[in-house]
């Protein structure tokens, strides 16, 4: 980007800084003219929330209203019937207690305690009369005509029935049971059967039908109560959905109003902002056309805007000036590993040529060794800094061949045992009986994956030892024709060691570049390049490297790579794998090793 074009687009952000400033900014007479988006639907809202609660509580107090009095007027109808009912139990009681008297006049005590009996009931009747008439007496009930003429002539036959309570009195409060003879006896049971059938007994009678005449004018008032009861709750009902619908018709018409206001600048903004998506245009500017918060949204969009552009311009420098310094290392890897490996095999060449020698002293044996050590460890330092190289600029390739696979693991392990034999500790090897014999793979990359996890167990293991399983997952046929197969053949590679082992919390950085985890006084010589480079090139095979590990206790690494394998034949000196191989160290003597068990 040319100055001038910078130095135009830069000069659009102090006006949106401006304009930022502005709808920030304001006092109470901005924020009423110019309310914010959460002002409008906030005033949206209380309108909503005002209409809703005032039809709710003009329905509510209406409907209590009529509500409470015809409750009122129910309250009463039942007071009623329950006296009625009442009333009607004591009537029943006091005839019941009468006939049973003159039966007991022989039976004095019982006689007593059953006039005793009827004394309280008509005391019972009295008040329960006057609560009746209580009841009619009140102005703020209305009763209906034909409930007021059942009770007047109650009211008729009032006096008829305290005339019989006092008739009664009068006839029972001379007898003495204990002082009667037969003959007086006979006298008073007859008095009592004559005033049993006396026309002011019928009274009674009479009183109790007038008693359900009015209970059942009183049953019927309380259906008619009962079901205006009922229709006042639903127009209270009626009320109260006809104000929550009618706000909900306001909201949804404030609805409408506000999200037009608030989509159009919205919709407007988001076309600018796939047009800049889609067509990485970054001069492109959203139009302010509010002073709420979409437009502060919009200040800010075209603020981020100008800043991308910047950023990307900058990325692009810094791309290239990347792009630029990764060929020079590129370049300067190539040119190196030639300008290394030349002179570095030299030595090692010469060393193993002085190694053979015949006229060597002991201390230059050592020397010798020493340097061929050395080498031999620059040379891998070496070859593991091209195979990440490689790694990064995904030029690394698999090169597979048929080799002979029983033959390949045995070379692998003795290369093992000769490490382990120097550290005195054990190596075991536990191969399947029923591995493949030839198998079509990159032998190379195969057995650098091995040699790196079979080599890290080693020198992370200072006691106890490493035991190698390969095992054989499931079996298929080859193919014919010296062709490539068209099967596979899953073989399980599984490295166990009893070293330092690894914390679980550094598991995910042991296969990351130059990373080395555990404490200082663990780490060894190496680039830490090994598990990286390893995890790669299973990758490349199809397969994923997995880990387990304790520590103080031991690692466990292992992976399932498929093999293809092949009819071809190839012949190498014969090697027998029918039992597990175990080596041990002995001190000051040749390493030895034994078939297990």
């Amino acid at each position: 980007m040319s100055d001038p074009e910078a130095q135009s687009s830069t000069n659009h952000l102090p006006e949106q800084k401006a304009k930022l400033a502005r709808l920030t900014g304001g006092g109470i007479r901005q924020k009423f003219y110019h309310p914010n988006v959460g002002q409008k639907i906030g005033r949206g809202y209380g309108i909503i929330l005002a209409i809703a609660v005032t039809g709710t509580v003009i329905g509510a107090i209406l409907g209590d209203f009529h509500q409470q009095q015809s409750k009122k007027l129910l309250e009463d109808v039942l007071e009623e019937t329950i006296l009625i009912d009442r009333l009607q139990l004591k009537l029943m009681q006091i005839q019941l207690h009468y006939h049973q008297l003159a039966p007991l006049l022989q039976q004095p005590e019982e006689f007593q305690e059953e006039y005793l009996h009827l004394q309280e009931h008509i005391v019972e009747f009295r008040q329960l009369w006057s609560e009746l008439e209580e009841s009619y007496d009140e102005p703020e009930v209305e009763e209906t005509s034909d409930e007021l003429e059942a009770y007047n002539q109650l009211k008729k036959n009032e006096l008829l029935i305290e005339k019989y309570f006092q008739e009664t009195k009068a006839l029972l409060q001379p007898i003495n049971p204990y002082q009667l003879s037969l003959e007086e006896v006979d006298t008073a049971q007859k008095s009592l059967l004559n005033f049993t059938l006396s026309p002011l007994s019928r009274t009674m009678e009479d009183f109790a039908e007038d008693l359900e005449v009015i209970k059942g004018t009183i049953d019927e008032e309380k259906e008619e109560t009962t079901a205006a009861l009922q229709a006042r709750e639903r127009l209270w009902v009626h009320i109260l959905i006809i104000s929550m619908v009618l706000s909900i018709a306001i909201a949804i018409f404030l609805a409408i109003y506000t999200s037009a206001a608030i989509t159009r600048p919205l919709e407007q903004l988001t076309r600018v902002a796939k047009k800049v998506t889609q067509e990485s245009d970054f001069s492109l500017q959203a139009p302010i056309t509010t002073q709420d918060e979409i437009g502060l949204l919009a200040t800010s969009f075209n603020q981020l805007i100008e800043q991308v552009r910047h950023l990307l311009d900058e990325q692009k420098q810094a791309k290239e000036a990347a792009n630029a310094a990764n060929r020079a290392k590129s370049e300067f890897l190539a040119n190196m590993s030639h300008e290394l490996r030349t002179p570095l095999n030299g030595i090692l060449g010469y060393a193993q040529i002085f190694q053979h020698s015949s006229d060597i002293t002991p201390q230059q044996q050592q020397g010798i060794e020493i340097i061929q050590a050395c080498g031999s460890h620059l040379l891998t330092l070496i070859n593991d800094i091209l195979d990440i190289s490689k790694i990064e600029a995904q030029k690394m390739e698999l090169y597979p061949e048929d080799f002979h696979f029983l033959h390949f693991l045995w070379g692998v392990t003795q290369m093992c045992q000769i490490r382990a034999k120097k550290k005195s500790i054990t190596f075991t090897y536990q191969p399947d009986p029923q591995l493949p014999t030839v198998v079509y793979a990159d032998e190379k990359r195969l057995r650098q994956v091995l040699i790196n996890l079979l080599g890290n167990a080693i020198k992370f293991t200072n006691t106890g030892g490493v035991t190698f399983k390969v095992e054989k997952l499931y079996h298929q046929q080859p193919t014919t024709n010296n062709q490539q197969p068209i099967t596979n053949n899953k073989i399980k590679f599984e490295i166990e060691d009893t070293g330092i082992g690894i914390a679980n919390e550094e598991l995910d950085k042991i296969f990351e570049p130059f990373e080395q985890v555990g404490q200082d006084t663990h780490q060894v010589e190496g680039t830490g390049l090994g598990l990286t480079i390893t995890q790669k090139i299973l990758q490349l095979m199809g397969s994923q490297l997995q880990v387990k590990s304790s520590l103080e206790v031991g690692s466990t690494f292992w992976f399932e790579v498929d093999l293809p394998l092949s009819s071809k034949s190839i012949e190498v000196p014969l090697v027998t794998f029918s039992q597990p191989i175990i080596g041990r160290p002995v001190a000051s003597r040749p390493l030895w090793c034994r078939w297990q068990a």
